[in-house]
């Protein structure tokens, strides 16, 4: 599995609320939508699943309306696979000494897999007013995600194992003592991903519900 996370299809509309004290702002936002994780799956497909993000950070604007942000946020993300292929081990030797293929078919075998990451953004920020209740801050920056736990669950699907002996030119099955038989159950462990980095663009307006409290659109 390629080390690589990606958005797939988020929410681009959300809510922060947000406390002001002079030049200083405390973010809190959440979102969701359809989160992958990205890798190369050879005789299949996959798909991405429903994630969230839940973030907190900290604007302080110092010199000219520029400033910057930094937080710390949870972010979920989550892929479908599903299996459908013959895979072929030849030259197996059996008990006996006689030499046959091993196959494994693969029939709607479906893996699910999810993560948890910690985000640590850090963005230069710009804040334009407008007017006493609209102004529009815009920002770029970086982000670093560490992974907190990452998992795979089988949810679907068979497999079922077989040996064809050309000598005699027969498929065995259905013989659980030699190895050949058909999987039903549920397969889980632990995954092993590494830090993502993202580049960050941000944009949106602030508008001003209290002196305290705005409600920011980006």
């Amino acid at each position: 599995m390629k080390k690589q996370i990606i958005v797939g299809l988020s929410l681009l509309f959300f809510g922060v609320v947000q406390a002001q004290i002079d030049e200083n702002y405390i973010h809190f936002n959440l979102g969701g939508g359809e989160q992958n994780l990205s890798y190369t799956l050879q005789n299949g497909t996959e798909k991405a699943q429903s994630g969230y993000t839940i973030n907190a950070t900290y604007s302080h604007i110092f010199i000219s309306d520029w400033g910057f942000q930094t937080g710390l946020g949870v972010h979920s993300y989550g892929a479908l696979s599903t299996l459908n292929y013959q895979s072929a081990t030849p030259n197996v030797i059996d008990a006996a000494g006689d030499s046959y293929e091993f196959r494994v078919n693969y029939k709607n075998w479906q893996e699910k897999q999810q993560a948890l990451f910690v985000n640590i953004p850090l963005e230069l920020q710009y804040l334009f007013l407008f007017s006493d209740k609209f102004s529009v801050m815009t920002g770029f920056g970086a982000s670093v995600s560490i992974p907190l736990k990452a998992n795979y669950k089988t949810v679907g699907g068979e497999m079922v194992t077989t040996g064809y002996y050309s000598k005699w030119n027969v498929e065995l099955s259905d013989l659980p003592l030699h190895g050949f038989s058909t999987y039903t159950g549920s397969y889980s462990g632990n995954l092993s991903l590494k830090p993502a980095y993202t580049a960050i663009v941000d944009f949106g307006g602030l508008y001003k519900l209290s002196d305290k409290l705005d409600l920011y659109v980006g």
